[in-house]
């Protein structure tokens, strides 16, 4: 009885926490192992509702308080800027399956899927910079899916965009990217890594397309993965995992000690 106090107590602190998201220049890591537990109870309550949307919307409602205290960041960014887009994307389970949602829905997202994962779905990371291919949820020039882009699309910003076209289309040269939202990419992938870690669940990230296309081309994808079945395997993915770094691994360990 009393563990169980001392848990709701904890979860009401988590959530008290990051009521206003995170904030990036502080580099609390304090407030990534809130993030972190507040995301692992709803990726155990997504697993009994056989729901990822319980996670997302979450994590989505957050991140956005965390980027909306970072508007005085200047950046270059605008409607139509895409150059990002030509490039390899990670992407956790989750955030694969909440958008194959929209895409098995859509008969043009699924058939400039099916087109992607032709071009580029098999190439590993360093194959993927030499191929300007954009990526298939990319329409008009503009994201179809912006409201649920996963974590690495909502922090791939720059101070430049001239630089952005030289760089993703000609060069792979530098891009000035703000500091701070870098952090906030960091912060988030580890935590919705962490959380997926303690409840048991692949923690790992996948090629965007390659694995919404898996996805698409699954039967019962969500169920069956939140049950433990690894439907992902074979998907490109890049080398190393997240928790290989001993600095995340020992915040991870810290949340759930």
């Amino acid at each position: 009885m009393k563990d169980r106090a001392q848990r709701r107590r904890r979860a009401r602190a988590d959530e008290a926490a990051i009521r206003n998201g995170i904030d990036a220049r502080r580099r609390s890591r304090e407030e990534v192992i809130s993030l972190m537990r507040v995301l692992r109870d709803r990726v155990v309550r997504a697993r009994e509702m056989h729901d990822v949307a319980i996670v997302m919307r979450a994590l989505h409602e957050t991140i956005g308080r965390t980027t909306e205290r970072l508007r005085g960041v200047v950046v270059d960014c605008d409607v139509g800027c895409w150059f990002c887009c030509t490039r390899w994307v990670d992407a956790k389970v989750p955030e694969i399956l909440y958008l194959a949602r929209d895409v098995g829905r859509r008969r043009d997202l699924k058939a400039a899927t099916e087109a992607g994962f032709a071009t580029f779905g098999q190439l590993d990371y360093a194959a993927r910079k030499t191929e300007v291919t954009p990526c298939p949820m990319l329409v008009d020039q503009r994201c179809s899916v912006y409201e649920k882009r996963p974590i690495p699309c909502r922090a791939a910003v720059s101070r430049d965009a001239g630089a952005c076209q030289q760089s993703f289309l000609h060069t792979n040269g530098p891009i000035p990217r703000p500091q701070v939202f870098t952090v906030v990419g960091a912060a988030y992938s580890l935590a919705l890594t962490g959380a997926l870690w303690s409840a048991g669940l692949d923690h790992r990230a996948y090629e965007l397309t390659g694995a919404i296309h898996r996805a698409i081309t699954t039967d019962d994808v969500e169920r069956r993965w939140l049950a433990g079945e690894d439907v992902f395997a074979g998907v490109r993915r890049r080398d190393g995992d997240l928790l290989d770094d001993p600095n995340y691994k020992s915040i991870v360990e810290e949340a759930f000690s």
